[in-house]
């Protein structure tokens, strides 16, 4: 994994940790990249929202925790987030 995405790692670890009640040391990272995304919903577009069209600079993180999968994205000065869509 790029070293250079540590940071937005950290802080999708400690949100999913939060969320879902257990200890960071128990969130597992499954995948975590540099992506470019298609517009400013950083693939995670919300109904009846519009975006700014065009690339956007992002990360995309993947974690499992409690059996489950989560997916983080950010980019464009937008933090890392959940994308529960």
């Amino acid at each position: 994994m790029d070293a250079s995405l540590q940071p937005l790692i950290d802080r999708a670890v400690t949100d999913l940790a939060d969320r879902v009640g257990v200890p960071p040391d128990e969130v597992v990272v499954e995948v975590a990249a540099s992506v470019t995304w298609s517009d400013s919903s950083c693939g995670c577009p919300q109904p009846d929202r519009s975006y700014a069209q065009g690339p956007v600079d992002g990360a995309y993180v993947r974690l499992r925790a409690g059996g489950r999968v989560f997916h983080f994205h950010g980019g464009g000065g937008r933090p890392i987030f959940l994308c529960d869509g």
